[in-house]
């Protein structure tokens, strides 16, 4: 029998998770349409929903709702509601009978080997292998303390060879193990730069279109991602960084070094940074741990970085530096790139729907969207409506002329402009009954939401604050 319940989704969204998730535990069968892979199935979901939002779920040709609202279902009002329904008839509630868009596929990679101890061995085996066994610790030397650094004496034994074989020459020709200046310690490379989260490696292979490399990265950590989500969608990422596969995404992060934002034509560097933040949010959490108090959201903001084309970048550097032409993030009181500084270069001019794209890992940010260049503007209007048509970021009170939003219109007040001029802007960036009433708003009076900075973990490291590798700091070399 044909299943009865359809559900609108996109890759790595822990509300369509949730959802599906609990369909499965209530045995409710379902088709899933993914507007990853079939895009123009958005136009119909649009059309009988009304919502930009996903997931959305409909039950036989009826429009039901969201996660939160199938979630809320027992198993047996769900099983009720579902055997009353009708069968789906509507052609848009039907998957598609097209190939869906072709999944990125990277190029091929040339082959690092090298023989130790009579084996040939590539480098990830060589990298895990230390990884995982090489005795690292703190040491002195003068009056200096170095942090997770080893001796060749340390490196030998865990590769089962002695100082004729060379192999601290060879991890070094490699780039798996560097020398720590002024001293006789090695130090793995991915322990190199703690703070950086693309420094497993140093990169020295082919770099594919950044796109396609943001877009492979995206599928090998929704792979590893699945693994470790429960019921409610919540992940556990102490134990996703335990994963085999872990390693291999880290070190596929690395060709980021390569990609260059400043040479990247305006629409795509737009939408390679929106994505790179929203797919590197993810990765810190599980590498750096998330903060939970407000002057460690501060410092996590601002220290954990990125190696994008040789510069480093900070999220903070992402979203106020390049995305909102180097203004000040909140709080702080001074812009992101000072005079003189390389990264002014791939500044852009501001874009306030901008806010609705990033994902800062928290339960008020907007959903994760894949964000296109050659679709990036009509993308972002999207994710603005679906963000300002919600009640619980936007609300206006008609009989009390009250008007309460997100916390996020208050942080970024200059870019939204004046209470006037952002009243204008939620008309504009809604549409329906709430645009109308919105447009006859006038100098409401303001209220802000509480920001939930909850996130989507089960399980996770908490952020402690910088980390450095040598008592006097870091520096990447």
């Amino acid at each position: 029998m044909p299943e009865k319940v359809t559900v609108f989704s996109i890759g790595g969204c822990p509300h369509c998770s949730k959802a599906k998730k609990h369909l499965e535990v209530c045995g409710i069968g379902y088709v899933e349409i993914s507007l990853d892979d079939y895009p123009q199935c958005r136009k119909g979901m649009l059309e009988m929903a009304g919502k930009l939002s996903v997931p959305q779920i409909f039950v036989g040709n009826k429009h039901y709702g969201d996660a939160e609202k199938v979630v809320s279902l027992a198993k047996d009002d769900i099983t009720k509601l579902v055997n009353n329904s009708e069968e789906v008839t509507d052609e848009r509630l039907k998957f598609p009978d097209t190939p869906p868009v072709p999944p990125a596929v990277a190029s091929n990679r040339k082959t690092e080997s090298a023989v130790i101890g009579g084996k040939s061995l590539t480098y990830m085996e060589i990298a895990k292998n230390l990884e995982n066994n090489l005795n690292r610790s703190e040491k002195s030397s003068g009056m200096t303390a170095y942090y997770n650094v080893c001796t060749s004496d340390s490196i030998n034994h865990c590769m089962h060879t002695d100082k004729k074989d060379k192999v601290v020459d060879t991890l070094l020709e490699l780039g798996i193990v560097k020398k720590v200046p002024k001293t006789t310690f090695f130090r793995l490379t991915s322990d190199s730069a703690p703070n950086v989260l693309n420094s497993y490696r140093k990169w020295t292979d082919r770099v594919d279109p950044p796109m396609t490399t943001l877009k492979c990265l995206k599928t090998m950590l929704n792979e590893i991602k699945g693994k470790y989500k429960d019921v409610q969608g919540k992940i556990d990422y102490l134990s996703m960084t335990a994963d085999d596969k872990w390693p291999d995404f880290l070190e596929a992060t690395c060709e980021l070094q390569g990609v260059d934002v400043i040479k990247m034509p305006p629409d795509l560097r737009k939408a390679f940074v929106i994505n790179c933040y929203n797919l590197f949010i993810t990765v810190a959490f599980a590498v750096a741990g998330i903060p939970e108090s407000s002057l460690k959201r501060l410092a996590f903001f601002d220290d954990v970085k990125m190696n994008l084309g040789g510069l480093l970048y900070s999220f903070n550097d992402l979203e106020n530096g390049i995305l909102r032409g180097n203004r000040k993030a909140p709080f702080h009181l001074s812009v992101p790139f000072a005079k003189g500084d390389a990264r002014q270069a791939a500044v852009m001019p501001a874009d306030k729907r901008v806010h609705f794209a990033l994902n800062c890992g928290a339960a008020s940010c907007p959903p994760v969207k894949q964000f296109t260049k050659d679709a990036i503007s009509l993308e972002l209007d999207i994710v603005s409506a679906a963000f300002c048509e919600s009640d619980s970021n936007v609300l206006y009170n008609k009989s009390k002329n009250t008007l309460t939003v997100s916390q996020i219109f208050s942080w970024y007040s200059v870019d939204f402009g004046s209470s006037s001029e952002l009243v204008s802007f939620l008309a504009s960036a809604t549409r329906g009954e709430k645009s109308a009433v919105l447009k006859t708003a006038a100098s409401p009076s303001m209220k802000f939401f509480p920001y939930s900075w909850d996130t989507d973990a089960s399980q996770a490291p908490v952020y402690k604050g910088s980390r450095s590798t040598e008592g006097c700091g870091c520096f990447i070399s």
